[in-house]
Order: structure tokens, then C-alpha cells, then sequence
């Protein structure tokens, strides 16, 4: 009798746990998105969204005699023996010492079409460029030679290392995603900043502006990121299947709060992920999420504000709350990025032509934008700003953000304490 009476109160224990499983399931957004599934899959292939891994790894296949890997690879090998953890800039000068027997390679490395590197591609978080600290890092100490050339009026140095730089920024896109275009855009804006140095110092210099000038023009600025978009959605659907293979592989995206007792950021995954439908749920997201960001990018790459637009559906959509948003919400950081990089890349160049522009032109007594029409000046949000000044005409880009701080440089700004607050300035001289 005793058991008899323990199994009826386990069989209502079950009961009351079953319905109560149940009610949960249905409190989430879990069954309607999941019923959506098939329908937003199928939009995304009508997109051409959808890639596998191994269509991925047939599409970075290139003719080994095009592959200049061989003539690279000894270059960024040689960049993991320069100490780049000493205090300020002081590891730029030796660093270029280490790789400077390299750099005749990329000269070879430059003939041909393609740089891609070997990978595995068994798992599509495993085959992202590994090479983007290493480029950074070489970008930065062939800028820096060349900032340094400019100031011995050494202008075939400082030619060569901006034109290698430019060169090592080109080959981030080789893998197709938007952190390699990120790095791109990382690297570029390194050597711009270095070029601006130059150009505020040499103007007076017909020679050391055309070469600033062909130089600015030859970087790869486009700012397109549909290319991209494919690899980013197979790269979030792959996160989807990794998580349902293994949910505490979730702790690799999650931020540890306390390294100690490590804690997942959204420990509800540890749930949902085990529950009926939420695969399709999420999947189902993903495919409306990146098919909706797809339709909304405007045909021409140069249309910030429309571009801005479409990204920030994306950015939206990861933040709403429900159970199918979860696995959305660790794909989509890396998109809210795109719109202030790009944008500020483009606003950079578009400010180096102009003050070239201005250079040539030396109108002081009413100083106007001479390169309208310009694809990088003719922006959107009209970046680009001209003042008189004591000492001349003050060319400037402002941020992404549209804070106006008055042509104030990153350097100037350091030294005031204003933090990250600063502009992109030429000062052209009387």
C-alpha cells in the first residue's frame, strides 16, 4: 500500500512537471517561429543566401599558380617574433627590421589575382582568416617607416611601405566575411592616418602630394558588404547546429563575468536549446533576419544612410526578447560595426582628395568643397567640413556619429583628454 501511495505521487508529480513543460513551451515564441521554418528557409535560398561549408570551401579554391600564399606566408611568420606588447610605439622600428628582409616577397605576391590560405573546413567558426592580428600588426610598423620616411623626405621608402601596407589590407577579404572586412578597414585607416601626417607636412611638396593622391586611390575603400552576407548567414546557421550538438559549447560566446566560477551570459540557452522546435526556430530567424537585411541594402554601396537602415533591422531583431532570438543574438553583434567603419573609411579618403584638392587650388579668401559629385565626398550624411582659419583653410571629416569637434585631430585629442572624440583634419597652409 506505502508504494502504491509513492508511485500515484511520482505519477502526479510527472503530470504536474509534464504540464507545466508544456505551459512553458507554449509561453515562448518557440512554436510560431519554428512553424515559420520552411517558408523563411525558402526565402533565403530564393535570395541566394543560403551556402554550405563545403560550397564555402569550393568557393576559396583558386589556382595555385594565382596564390600568392607562398610569398606571404614567410612575411607574417616572421611577424610572431616581433614583441608588439612594449609600452607606446616602441616595438614599430625593430619590427621593421624583422620583416624588412620579407617585404621584396610581396613584390612577387602582388602579380598574382589571389591570397588565399590553407584551412580545414570542417566547422565553419574554424575557417576564418587567422592572419588578421599579424597583418594589423605589419601594417602598422610599415606605416609607421613610412611616416618616418616622409619625415627624412624619403619618398620611394615611404611610397613603397604605403603601397605594401595597402597591399597586405587587400588580402583580409580573401576569406569573405565581414570581420575581414573589418580588418580591411582597420588597416586602411592606418595608413591614412599615417598619410595625412605626410600630406599636412609635405603640401608644399608637388611631388609628395601626387604621390599621397595616386596613393589614397589605389587603396581598396569599397564599402560593400553583400558579398559578405552569404558567409555571415552560413556562419550563424553553423553556430545553430553547434549548439544543438553540444549546448555548453554556448560558454565559448559567452562574456565570463567571473573567471573563477565561469557563468554563461544567457544561461536560459541551456533550457530552450533541448526543447521541441527551437532549431527550426532559430534557424527560422536567421534565414527572415538575413533575407530581411538582403532586400534592404541599397544597390549602391555608397548609400550610407539606406545601408545604416538595413544593418539596424538586423541589430533590432537580435535584441528582441524571445526564446527563437537567442542563437541571433550572438550573429548579429559583429553587423553594428559594418555601418561606422565603412562609413568612416570612405569619409577618410573623401577628405585626403579634398585636401589634395584644396591644395592644388589654395583659394583662401572663400574656401568651399571643391570635389562634389566625388563618390566619397558626395555622402550622405555630409561628413566633410571646411573653415578658415588664422594659419589657413582647416579640412575635416567628422565621424559617423555627426559630432562635429571642429577639426579636431586624434593626436590633439589625446593630449587634451578628450578620449576617442576627434576628427580627421588637413591643414592647408597659406
Amino acid at each position: 500500500m506505502k508504494w502504491k501511495k509513492v508511485l500515484i505521487a511520482v505519477a502526479i508529480l510527472d503530470s504536474v512537471l509534464l504540464l507545466g513543460a508544456i505551459g512553458f513551451y507554449f509561453s515562448t515564441d518557440i512554436p510560431s517561429a519554428s512553424s515559420k521554418y520552411v517558408a523563411e528557409r525558402e526565402k533565403a535560398v530564393k535570395a541566394g543566401l543560403t551556402m554550405s561549408l563545403k560550397e564555402y570551401a569550393e568557393s576559396m579554391r583558386v589556382d595555385p599558380k594565382e596564390n600568392a600564399y607562398e610569398f606571404v606566408e614567410p612575411l607574417l611568420k616572421k611577424a610572431d617574433k616581433i614583441k608588439v606588447g612594449k609600452p607606446g610605439e616602441q616595438w614599430l622600428a625593430p619590427g621593421y627590421k624583422t620583416i624588412k628582409p620579407y617585404l621584396p616577397k610581396l613584390q612577387e605576391a602582388k602579380k598574382k589575382k589571389h591570397c588565399v590560405f590553407p584551412k580545414e573546413y570542417k566547422m565553419a567558426a574554424a575557417v576564418l582568416f587567422p592572419e588578421f592580428s599579424r597583418i594589423k600588426n605589419i601594417v602598422k610598423i610599415l606605416s609607421a617607416k613610412a611616416t618616418e620616411a616622409s619625415g627624412n623626405n624619403d619618398l620611394a621608402t615611404a611610397r613603397q611601405c604605403w603601397a605594401d601596407a595597402g597591399y597586405l589590407a587587400s588580402i583580409c577579404k580573401e576569406d569573405k566575411t565581414l570581420i575581414g572586412l573589418l580588418v580591411r578597414i582597420a588597416c586602411n585607416a592606418i595608413i591614412m592616418d599615417s598619410m595625412r601626417l605626410s600630406l599636412q607636412d609635405k603640401q608644399g611638396s608637388k611631388e609628395w602630394v601626387d604621390m599621397i593622391d595616386a596613393t589614397v586611390a589605389g587603396l581598396e575603400i569599397d564599402p560593400d558588404t553583400r558579398p559578405f552576407l552569404s558567409v555571415e548567414h552560413m556562419f550563424a546557421c553553423d553556430v545553430t547546429e553547434m549548439l544543438m550538438r553540444d549546448p555548453k559549447s554556448i560558454n565559448s560566446f559567452s562574456v565570463m563575468e567571473d573567471p573563477e566560477n565561469p557563468t554563461p551570459k544567457f544561461s536560459p540557452m541551456m533550457i530552450y536549446v533541448r526543447m521541441p522546435g527551437f532549431k527550426e526556430a532559430s534557424l527560422a530567424r536567421i534565414h527572415e533576419s538575413y533575407t530581411a537585411v538582403l532586400a534592404d541594402l541599397p544597390q549602391d554601396s555608397f548609400d550610407f544612410i539606406a545601408t545604416r537602415k538595413a544593418f539596424q533591422h538586423l541589430d533590432d531583431r537580435a535584441e528582441m526578447k524571445g526564446a527563437s532570438y537567442l542563437i541571433l543574438n550572438f550573429a548579429a553583434p559583429v553587423f553594428s560595426q559594418v555601418f561606422v567603419a565603412t562609413h568612416k573609411q570612405t569619409a577618410q579618403a573623401a577628405l585626403l582628395q579634398e585636401a589634395v584638392a584644396q591644395i592644388r587650388k589654395r583659394n583662401f579668401d572663400q574656401p568651399e568643397l571643391i570635389l562634389k559629385g566625388n563618390r566619397y565626398t558626395d555622402l550622405d550624411d555630409k561628413p566633410l567640413k571646411i573653415k578658415k582659419v588664422r594659419d589657413g583653410i582647416l579640412v575635416y571629416s567628422i565621424t559617423p556619429d555627426q559630432e562635429d569637434q571642429g577639426g579636431v585631430s586624434r593626436q590633439q585629442a589625446t593630449k587634451q583628454g578628450q578620449g576617442a572624440k576627434a576628427d580627421f583634419p588637413v591643414l592647408v597652409k597659406k
